[in-house]
């Protein structure tokens, strides 16, 4: 009898504990009512969660009666919470977060609600930069964050933009601002090897809050990169193409031809001769005392030598620029469970610019893995970059090796090339081979490499102590190994 008894207790106390947990399910839709698959659906405060079906269908079983709430997270959207109470089915519309997003501003030390945050800021999101390939980020953010000054410089691939914000400067004196990428200080030489499409957001701080913030280096402003974490759910595999042209520039005036300009020349000589004596629009005009005083043969020789030089119209616009163009590739993956997420993506970048001996190769890597519970988050970031560059030296002087001034400077009548297709270069010559130095020798006889190695690795820890305290810190190695190789004309 006694067995009997400790048997039937045994039963009714398993009925009892079956009892207290429950089975809940439900269905999550977007903003417009359609299933949305993928939508992690987590148990607070229990290690149960799932993850929606295409249908937007979700079950959770055995979670236990002290469950008291339900959070549906998914990337793109805002997270919710939902009461479970006595409900065992729910039905949850999930809605966008953009204006959300919009509505944050990131420090790289905190997070604020721009309707809160009393410094002067702007943000730029990602979707205004998504899909713009470019050499260098910082380029990217001409014309879209107000009271930044952003000058290309040489514009050749790859070089790195001057960013100038408010027209601060530092007390050293400088006016370059702080660029903080996921909470790490960074210099500015890193956006040549980051794909621009890894970022979430920019956000550009302007005035005495962000030198509170980082001290005198934030004195000229701070620039705060934020790049794109994975969301839970299934993972997700994407590509990304491109291919473009960047059209070469058009002048807006027009050069003479060599008829118009030996004619300018011949002009010249008549009111300044000793000005023009090595001009060959003077040299081989019929009104030097040369040709006058010549004989039959002399000017003869003279008239062929001058009916060549007007036959001969090099456009050194088409020798010296040439057609653009750009190429991108990107395959990334992203996803998660409840817990742990995380995002990589693998991007290979090329441009060729529009002067020859101008183009820039870029192959990046980005890892990002969170992992957060109730009390622990953890954030990783790691961006690994190498970039390879081939660029005029002279592209900004004032001098005859800028392509820029060497085509204003050129004369129609010289000829970029001889017949085997050598360069035609020597001292100017009467006889018709060569009038004038060559322009190209500069551009084709010194070559100017530079090969950089970028590695950016960041980890944020933050723990929560109560609801209204946390503790944490960040930690961060920013390493740059760059190589130049210089092959000069030793002529």
């Amino acid at each position: 009898m006694r067995k009997l008894f400790m048997l039937l207790s045994m039963c009714l106390l398993v009925v009892q504990l079956w009892a207290q947990n429950k089975s809940l399910s439900g269905k999550v839709t977007d903003e417009n009512g359609s299933p949305l698959e993928g939508v992690t659906v987590l148990v607070r405060k229990a290690n149960l969660f799932a993850v929606t079906k295409k249908d937007g269908s979700f079950t959770i079983s055995n979670v236990p009666a002290s469950a008291t709430e339900l959070e549906f997270t998914f990337i793109g959207y805002s997270a919710q919470v939902v009461k479970i109470g006595s409900t065992t089915s729910f039905g949850v519309k999930m809605e966008p977060s953009a204006n959300q997003n919009e509505g944050v501003i990131v420090t790289g030390v905190y997070k604020a609600k721009k309707a809160e945050y009393a410094g002067a800021a702007a943000r730029v999101s990602g979707e205004a930069i998504k899909n713009m390939p470019t050499g260098s980020f910082d380029q990217m953010l001409q014309g879209r964050a107000p009271g930044v000054s952003i000058l290309s410089g040489s514009g050749q691939p790859g070089t790195a933009a001057n960013v100038t914000i408010r027209g601060q400067s530092s007390i050293s004196g400088g006016s370059t601002p702080l660029y903080i990428l996921d909470g790490i200080p960074v210099e500015a030489a890193v956006f040549q090897s980051i794909n621009p499409n890894d970022f979430e957001s920019v956000d550009v701080l302007k005035d005495a809050i962000a030198q509170s913030l980082y001290g005198s280096r934030g004195a000229s402003g701070v620039i705060v990169a934020t790049t794109k974490r994975g969301g839970a759910g299934k993972a997700r595999v994407t590509y990304t193409g491109q291919f473009g042209v960047t059209g070469r520039p058009t002048f807006n005036y027009d050069m003479m031809n060599s008829e118009e300009l030996l004619a300018a020349q011949e002009r010249l000589g008549t009111i300044l001769p000793a000005s023009a004596a090595t001009l060959p629009g003077w040299q081989l005009s019929q009104l030097n005392p040369t040709y006058v005083g010549g004989t039959p043969a002399v000017r003869a020789a003279i008239d062929r030598q001058r009916d060549s030089l007007k036959g001969i119209n090099t456009n050194w616009d088409d020798i010296f620029f040439r057609q653009g163009t750009f190429s991108n590739n990107e395959i990334g993956i992203s996803g998660g469970t409840g817990k742990t997420r995380f995002y990589s993506n693998l991007g290979y970048y090329s441009e060729q610019g529009i002067i020859d001996r101008s183009d820039m190769k870029r192959l990046t890597l980005r890892n990002n893995v969170d992992y957060s519970d109730d009390k622990l988050s953890l954030q990783l970031s790691s961006q690994l970059g190498y970039v390879k560059r081939n660029f005029q030296e002279s592209v900004t002087s004032n001098s005859i090796a800028n392509p820029f001034l060497a085509t204003r400077l050129a004369v129609p009548y010289s000829v970029p090339f001889r017949a085997d297709g050598s360069f035609a270069s020597g001292a100017p010559q009467l006889d018709g081979r060569n009038i004038g130095p060559n322009l190209l020798d500069g551009m084709f006889w010194n070559e100017n490499y530079n090969d950089q190695l970028k590695a950016v690795v960041g980890l944020t820890a933050t723990y929560k102590i109560t609801d209204n305290i946390y503790a944490g810190g960040t930690v961060g190695i920013d390493f740059r190994e760059t190589q130049g190789t210089t092959y000069s004309d030793p002529r």
